[in-house]
């Protein structure tokens, strides 16, 4: 079995402080590509469905690309918000250090 994409996102009992701040900071990055990813496919969409009403066609052909998109952003929002669940890197790292913290105990 392949390693799962965002396996770096998680948190192990080798930490150190550096690895801690390293983790906070992709965890934001990975945040940040959702929030790119989800405002192309905002835009995308509205660009296809404003083709599809200037068109006139009674086929609504942009369905397909919202549906089939929108399964592929919903399941990236998933896997991204239960793999990191703080707004900032000061949150991301006091979440980190409790997580280590139960983990070395």
């Amino acid at each position: 079995m392949g390693r799962h994409r965002n396996d770096d996102l998680f948190v192990n009992k080798d930490m150190n402080d550096n690895d801690i701040y390293s983790l906070a900071v992709k965890r934001i990055m990975a945040k940040r590509k959702f929030l790119v990813h989800l405002a192309v496919y905002v835009a995308v969409n509205l660009m296809l469905w404003t083709m599809y009403i200037i068109d006139g066609n009674e086929h609504a052909w942009p369905m397909w690309v919202t549906f089939g998109w929108g399964i592929a952003i919903i399941s990236h929002g998933i896997e991204l918000f239960t793999t990191a669940n703080s707004s900032s890197i000061s949150k991301e790292i006091e979440h980190i250090k409790t997580e280590y913290d139960m983990l070395n105990k």
